[in-house]
């Protein structure tokens, strides 16, 4: 989201937008294009996430995009007006449309001084352009707008107040028009969603390594693809309190803890080890019986092993370059821990000869009442191994061959591999909590959004983008994150009455398709029930939803005056009634979002942006209840009196309906149901 200052909040809200809160906008262009390399991956602000690995391929320094400015940034000149859209029916894209005027009052020194002469035309591209097959016009020569607007521009616009502005857009010119009257010029953008929408899955636009001529993208979940099992012998220890060994910590169901000695202070160090058979690790596992210890990670690589592809030739221990700890470098730290079982990042990709160790120094020693001291204490230490090769892995399937496979952990991994992939360095990005069941292969015929797409189909998340942030080199803020709308009210939301209104508010109730009866079909059993069309007795629930009045507390006549539609669906990834039932009352939501929704004007506003919950009340139209907005339309218009006005649409989320609704969504029984069918991979509605 845009960031707000308590200047441009002010003025805005002010409602006396003159003077100093004059409406003003700002175009600039710049030459560049978004071009591909491999490094490694950093956002913005200089963070790193690894969040993906490609079988064999470049993970240390993975294939992204970026833009790369060939030019200084220009200003458009004469602004009359632009147009901003975006909707999430559109999959979140922005487009804007710029109108200027297409003459430019040139300063000419004269006799008589400095006079301005009107040169018409003068923004068009292809003014004074030299042909080989075409006379020169005479007095027509070329400027500083030659080849500029039918060219590959990044296009940024600014709007605000006076001078309290923000960018609101970033993007690609899509079009260019001309008319003679008036002299305008009409320019068409998209925002760098388009490298989504207009990119497909082949060339360079994925990573080179991945190869192949049918399928040439193959995503699939880690774990499942690679096989993963907890390993580790442990070898030594710093200390032993007694009958308090470190050998237990090699034990599954492990019940003696390792104890160190004690010590009078916190600061001690102690530390345990386990020797790892030969394989690849990225993760390890810990049970702590005490809060507050820090943990660092050593690696001590018997030759032959490597880090982040980094091989070690000699025995000696791995340097991540992060520091050190009891003189012996770490890989990874964390400065403080809670007791129970944790998982954790090794800190990168190692793939170990045998031999390896891994050793877990504790620091911050906790005070003990039961020892009279300060002491480290570790129950169960085991590393992660996946499958020693990556065409036999240990779940045992010796014909699975993950050469140039995209591995991740997450639905959401596979979104931030396409957000890297297109030139994006910024995102909002929600993990799902869940991953793939099975492999997904694209062709090179797919576009990079039936990849999002498809990953939607999963999940109750919506993806589109936000404006740019205030890092200039922001391209924008790709968001895939949860539909906000089923979600309880947001703190701080915007709240918006009848006296910031421009135009009256539109409320509008559409009853015209609402279902009387939702029916969800699932997979085949024997014990479940056949219907009206089909006699393959299936899992099935049906779902009366409030407005049909067949419900045990709506009133007979309901909303839809006894009109019976039925809403029907086969889905065979639905493997019990609940999930049937789940299902067909989210599909109710989904319909209540469209029947009930509500259309206002206000003075433009950057800080309100799709999927976000503000607060509406009217006391003219009786609307009181949070508006999920899912369409945004914004109008600015420069001159004497300049306007800048937004156009919000959205779902009423307020209602009897939408109430009855969640209110049976949240039964602890189809929560788990809704827990399942994630798990299985089956699409939410």
């Amino acid at each position: 989201m845009a960031y707000i200052s308590p200047t441009f909040y002010a003025r805005w809200r002010s409602k006396k937008h003159v003077g100093a809160a004059t409406p003003t906008m700002k175009v600039m262009l710049t030459r560049g294009l978004i071009d591909k390399h491999y490094s490694e991956f950093e956002f913005l602000g200089g963070a790193t996430e690894r969040f993906m690995t490609i079988v064999n391929g470049n993970n240390r320094e993975p294939w992204n995009g970026f833009w790369r400015s060939t030019g200084d940034p220009i200003e458009l000149p004469n602004l009359l007006s632009v147009v901003g859209d975006q909707a999430l029916s559109e999959k979140g894209a922005r487009s804007a449309t710029i109108e200027a005027e297409n003459i430019v009052y040139k300063a000419i020194a004269g006799p008589g001084g400095v006079f301005h002469q009107m040169a018409r035309g003068y923004l068009s591209p292809t003014l004074g352009a030299k042909l080989v097959s075409r006379a020169v016009l005479p007095f027509v020569t070329e400027n500083e707008w030659s080849e500029v607007l039918d060219n590959g521009y990044k296009v940024e616009i600014y709007e605000g107040y006076g001078d309290e502005q923000v960018r609101t857009f970033c993007g690609l010119i899509d079009t260019t028009e001309l008319e003679t009257h008036p002299d305008r010029i009409t320019i068409n953008c998209r925002s760098f969603w388009a490298l989504f929408t207009d990119q497909r899955v082949m060339g360079n636009n994925k990573p080179p390594e991945i190869t192949g001529s049918a399928m040439p993208l193959t995503v699939a979940d880690r774990e499942k693809t690679l096989g993963i099992k907890p390993v580790g012998v442990a070898t030594a220890a710093s200390s032993e309190a007694d009958g308090r060994p470190v050998a237990n910590i090699s034990k599954k169901e492990n019940k003696i803890d390792w104890v160190s000695a004690g010590h009078n202070t916190a600061e001690a160090l102690e530390w345990v080890e386990i020797e790892i058979p030969a394989g690849y690790y990225e993760k390890f596992y810990l049970r702590l019986p005490y809060d507050y210890q820090s943990i660092y990670v050593c690696v001590y690589a018997t030759a032959g092993s490597q880090f982040d592809g980094t091989s070690y030739d000699v025995n000696e221990w791995m340097d991540g370059g992060k520091g050190a700890v009891g003189g012996i470098p770490f890989v990874n730290s964390w400065g403080s821990s809670s007791a129970g079982a944790l998982e954790r990042e090794i800190g990168g990709q190692l793939q170990a000869v045998k031999g390896t160790k891994i050793r877990i120094y504790f620091g911050n020693l906790p005070y003990r009442n039961e020892w009279k001291d300060h002491r480290a204490g570790c129950t169960r230490l085991a590393a992660f191994m996946f499958g020693t090769d990556a065409e036999h892995p240990l779940n045992g399937d010796p014909g699975v061959n993950a050469n140039g496979w995209v591995l991740v952990d997450d639905y959401a991994d596979i979104i931030k591999a396409v957000f890297m992939w297109a030139g994006y360095k910024e995102w909002e990005v929600e993990a799902v909590g869940e991953s793939l069941v099975e492999p997904w292969s694209w062709a090179m015929s797919t576009f990079f959004i039936e990849i999002i797409d498809q990953v939607l189909e999963h999940v109750n998340f919506c993806c589109y983008e936000e404006s740019p942030s205030t890092n200039t080199e922001s391209l924008g803020v790709p968001c895939f994150v949860q539909n906000r709308a089923t979600l309880p009210p947001q703190k701080g939301m915007l709240e918006l009455t009848d006296t910031d209104m421009l135009e009256a508010m539109q409320p509008k109730f559409d009853l015209s398709n609402l279902p009387w009866e939702i029916r969800y079909r699932g997979n085949v059993n024997q014990d479940g029930k056949g219907d009206d069309e089909e006699t393959i007795h299936r899992y099935m629930a049906v779902y009366f939803p409030p407005w049909s009045g067949a419900g045990p507390d709506i009133v007979e006549e309901g909303r839809v005056g006894g009109v019976r539609r039925l809403d029907e669906t086969v889905d065979e990834n639905l493997n019990s009634y609940d999930a049937c039932l789940y299902a067909a009352m989210m599909a109710a939501q989904q319909y209540a979002l469209e029947a009930f929704t509500v259309e206002f004007q206000i003075a433009g506003y950057p800080g309100i942006e799709l999927n976000q919950q503000i607060s509406v009340v009217s006391d003219v139209t009786g609307i009181n209840s949070r508006v999920w907005v899912n369409k945004i339309h914004s109008e600015h218009t420069a001159g004497k009196k300049s306007e800048w006005k937004m156009t919000i649409t959205g779902s009423l989320l307020d209602n009897e309906d939408m109430d009855k609704i969640n209110s049976d969504l949240s039964s602890q029984r189809l929560l788990a149901a809704a827990e399942s069918i994630l798990k299985e991979g089956i699409p939410s509605v």
